[in-house]
């Protein structure tokens, strides 16, 4: 659960804030999500149907 929560929250820190993300923040989360598919053998997108 703690996985697909952080997915949750850095994905809609980058891709639905209001304002531009910094370069930390999207490295965060690229590496998140590498991290999530490793775990859970598909992507983000595919496992929520959300994707960009």
């Amino acid at each position: 659960m703690a996985m697909i929560s952080l997915a949750q929250r850095i994905h809609g820190a980058v891709h639905h804030a209001e304002a531009e993300p910094s370069e930390e923040v999207q490295a965060i989360e690229e590496q998140t999500m590498d991290l999530f598919e490793d775990r859970f053998g598909a992507t983000f997108g595919e496992l929520t149907g959300h994707d960009h």
